[in-house]
């Protein structure tokens, strides 16, 4: 018998291939009862993983048709990045989404934690799918074989949305599932970005002063 058929099984899957089938898939718990107003009631949790390829291509063929429906007649619509982006992003929560109870881990959280995509547009908010979609992000962070940089895109996501909702818990919810160490990246790389901001604030004015002084300039010469 040969290398290779020793390697296989009798359906010709290699050990590597069975190993990965046969691994349970690793999902993270959540408690979510303060992220959707669920007020006194008992606390719900929800646990995420990382979508395969498969998941994804679904997610992303299933937005396209989702925004096709949406945009109807108006077909400039349905080349909007913002109508996209939110379709995709719906669609990928759906499937990175696990309803988390108590027989769901033996279950390998078999079953999703939202009825449906259309489900989830209808109840709820954006700011709602921001909290989801964050927690998404982590969950791949942790999953991630090599070190996963921060990126700087959504740390000024992040801001964004927390200076829009200063006035709300919404920002101390976008931070709740952040390491400390992201943090401080984060806290750093926001850092840069104000002291850039005022360097060139301060070029602009300096170069303004010199402009309104050479007139005088020329006429004491």
């Amino acid at each position: 018998m040969s290398n290779q058929q020793t390697n296989e099984d009798s359906n010709g899957k290699s050990k590597l291939a069975l190993a990965i089938e046969s691994r349970p898939r690793k999902a993270h718990d959540f408690d979510v009862q303060g992220f959707f107003g669920l007020g006194d009631k008992q606390i719900h949790k929800v646990a995420i993983w990382v979508n395969v390829k498969s998941e994804q291509d679904k997610a992303i063929a299933a937005a396209y048709q989702v925004v096709s429906q949406a945009a109807g007649e108006h077909t400039e619509a349905k080349s909007d990045d913002d109508l996209l982006t939110d379709a995709k992003t719906t669609q990928i929560l759906f499937h990175a989404c696990r309803r988390c109870e108590e027989e769901d881990p033996e279950l390998n959280y078999r079953y999703p934690a939202f009825p449906s995509p259309e489900w989830m547009r209808r109840n709820l908010t954006t700011d709602q799918l921001a909290v989801l979609l964050n927690l998404y992000h982590e969950v791949r962070r942790r999953e991630s074989p090599v070190p996963w940089e921060i990126d700087h895109d959504q740390v000024l996501g992040i801001a964004m949305v927390s200076a829009d909702h200063s006035d709300t818990a919404l920002p101390e919810t976008l931070l709740a599932a952040q390491s400390k160490e992201w943090i401080t990246q984060a806290f750093v790389i926001l850092s840069q970005m104000y002291k850039e901001s005022i360097d060139a604030r301060v070029s602009a004015n300096e170069h303004e002063d010199i402009e309104s002084d050479a007139p005088e300039a020329l006429e004491n010469t």
